[in-house]
């Protein structure tokens, strides 16, 4: 890269909310690696900052400036030792080749560690979602696939990058559980199309002295069996406590369940004027096969425009004749339920909440797979902005950018009206109530006010926290984001129907000082979203 690339890549992740990382091939070998470590402390403290090495003859040279550019430092020298103990994933098997199931195909890429949990990369021909898709477009394709580097580039909805994943993942073996391979051992193994493009670009070591032909396929068994210590991350065989990194784990024992899970979900939500919520949640939602988005017809922003870029929602426009009616949203919930053919569970859920497992790196489907109950309630935590967090970030998973709010949802008659039956499983005889407080099951009514226990146990109801998910409501995110959502966009729009009920009660009568009262006061809540909540 040039240093006019450098200088524009790095521009480009102004705001980027983790660590940047110089990585390689080898940074130190780049021409002008000290006037790239000057334009990267012109630009970000070292806490921001991070270097991938394997040393070299500059490395002792550069030290100095290197450790006050980068506050962590990858060092990896490939000695003996390492070669005989550290391992890579074969990444050019590719996936397509060796497993014939489409279905469990998708689900391990879908859930691929790298994704998970290491990062998109810039090169000289521009940026890309995955390190690997850029090696990939840089030796098969000269880069045609990279997206331009401009400011933000890398805030993008998922629709936007199905191109380079349709292009570039079923080429990969990152996401197979397989046997990995010694760093000593020259040989890669190569599945036989991928090998017949690399030999037509006329790359260097395929030879067939250089090749370890993989022409089987991998079958479901072979996967199940391996998951368990299948650990792609941790390459540095030389570093015990490399062991316990997050990227380290790569699969976790879980994914047994959710990538051979036949569930199917799909998930109900009615919509006014929600445009900034709504990357948030089809980001959190991505993985729900089928969301029903129910647009209020008087919405005027750009709702439907966010919306119509994930695959799996499908829009239906709803007209209320009274502005917002919390009776007729309640039979527009039961009358899309009703209609559901084929679902296994439904989830209903409102624009501001994000249901989560109460082990938050657990997958939903994963948990009810496991479970399998009739009914799921969720405690979705009241989750305010604390004044230590960063700016919203539809990109972050939504559990882990905002974990701060009112810890008494066990003990607040208010909050625990936040304890709502959110997910059910689908064709059974069941009513949502307005608000989705509560519902009616065989004409039972089933709510955690209740004092129907027994009765809730015996149709296969979560009734106990540790038998519950957990979630977020994110209740006040962003003042004058809030002051508009709850007095224009609700106090306003309430129909007579809602004010004679006291349907949304808490809109009524609100005001702007109230709001600004509640964000004082709950700024510096206490974290409530951990990762073992219920234990």
């Amino acid at each position: 890269m040039s240093l006019e690339q450098i200088a524009a890549a790095l521009d480009s992740l102004l705001y980027w909310p983790g660590k940047i990382g110089i990585i390689g091939g080898e940074p130190l070998l780049h021409t002008d690696f000290v006037r790239v470590m000057e334009l990267i402390r012109e630009r970000f403290p070292a806490e921001k900052m991070g270097l991938w090495t394997s040393g070299g003859k500059n490395y002792r040279t550069l030290l100095p400036d290197i450790q006050s550019t980068f506050d962590y430092l990858a060092y990896n020298e490939h000695n003996p030792e390492q070669l005989k103990s550290c391992k890579h994933q074969p990444l050019t098997v590719a996936i397509k080749e060796v497993i014939t199931d489409e279905k469990l195909r998708k689900s391990l890429i879908n859930d691929c560690w790298v994704q998970r949990t290491w990062c998109p990369t810039i090169n000289h021909y521009g940026a890309y979602f995955c390190e690997v898709a850029a090696a990939q477009d840089v030796l098969l394709n000269d880069g045609e696939n990279a997206w331009p580097v401009e400011p933000m580039w890398w805030r993008k909805y998922p629709g936007e990058f199905a191109g380079q994943v349709e292009t570039f993942c079923d080429n990969c073996g990152m996401a197979i559980p397989m046997e990995r391979e010694l760093i000593l051992n020259k040989t890669e193994k190569f599945s036989p199309a991928l090998l017949q493009r690399f030999r037509q670009q006329g790359l260097k070591k395929v030879a067939d002295s250089d090749v370890e032909l993989f022409s089987r396929s991998i079958t479901t068994d072979e996967i199940i069996k391996n998951i368990p210590t299948w650990t792609p991350g941790n390459y540095r065989g030389d570093l015990r406590e490399d062991e316990i990194a997050p990227e380290g784990r790569g699969f976790t024992k879980t994914l047994e369940c959710e990538c051979l899970s036949d569930l199917t979900v799909e998930l109900i939500t009615i919509w006014y004027n929600e445009e900034f919520l709504a990357p948030f949640f089809l980001n959190h939602y991505s993985w729900v096969d089928k969301i029903h988005l129910l647009i209020d017809a008087d919405t005027n922003d750009g709702t439907a425009e966010i919306a119509g870029r994930y695959p799996n929602v499908e829009i239906t426009y709803v007209e209320f004749p009274d502005m917002m009616d919390d009776q007729l949203k309640a039979n527009q919930f039961n009358s899309v339920y009703r209609s559901i053919v084929g679902a296994d569970y439904v989830i209903v859920v409102d624009s501001d909440e994000f249901v989560f497992c109460n082990q938050i790196e657990k997958p939903v489907k994963t948990h009810i797979g496991e479970t399998l109950k009739d009914v799921y309630f969720v405690h979705l935590w009241q989750i305010y902005d604390h004044e230590s967090d960063l700016p919203p970030d539809p990109s972050v998973s939504v559990p882990l950018q905002r974990r701060h709010g009112d810890p008494n949802i066990r003990n607040n008659a208010t909050n625990l009206s936040y304890v709502k039956p959110c997910i059910v499983k689908g064709g059974l005889n069941i009513v949502f109530d307005v608000g989705n407080h509560q519902l009616q099951y065989d004409d039972v009514r089933i709510s955690i006010f209740g004092r129907n226990t027994q009765e809730m146990i015996r149709k296969n109801v979560t009734v106990r926290p540790v038998d519950t998910l957990q979630g977020s409501h994110w209740k006040l995110v962003g003042l004058e984001r809030t002051i508009k959502r709850r007095i224009t966009d609700r106090k306003l729009r309430q129909s007579k129907n809602n004010l004679k009920n006291n349907f949304s009660y808490q809109y009524h009568d609100v005001t702007e000082d109230e709001i600004i009262r509640e964000y004082e006061a709950n700024k510096n809540n206490p974290v409530v979203i951990s990762d073992r909540l219920f234990t």
